[in-house]
C-alpha cells in the first residue's frame, strides 16, 4: 500500500471520526453529562482505531512498527513503542 493510500485512508478516517463524533454529541449532548459524552467518543476512537489497524496486512503493521498482538494497546493509549 503506498504513502499517498495511508495519507488518503487517514483522511477518510478523520473526517468520518469527526462527523460521527458531531453526530454523537448532538444526539447526546442534551441529555448525557459531559462526562459520559466524553468517555462514549474515547470508546467510539478506540472501537475505529481498532477496526484501522486490523484492516492493515502483518506487512503493513510492520512497515509501521506494529504487531498484530499490540493493535489493542496503540488503541487503548498504552503501547510503547
Amino acid at each position: 500500500m503506498s504513502s499517498h493510500t495511508l495519507t488518503a485512508g487517514r483522511a477518510s478516517f478523520a473526517s468520518t471520526a469527526a462527523a460521527q463524533a458531531k453526530m454523537a454529541e448532538g444526539a447526546l449532548g442534551a441529555l448525557a453529562p459531559q462526562g459520559l459524552l466524553a468517555r462514549f467518543k474515547n470508546w467510539l476512537q478506540y472501537r475505529r482505531t481498532i477496526q484501522e489497524l486490523s484492516r492493515l496486512s502483518d506487512r503493513e503493521l510492520t512497515d509501521i512498527g506494529l504487531e498484530r498482538s499490540e493493535i489493542e494497546a496503540v488503541a487503548r493509549g498504552t503501547w510503547r513503542g
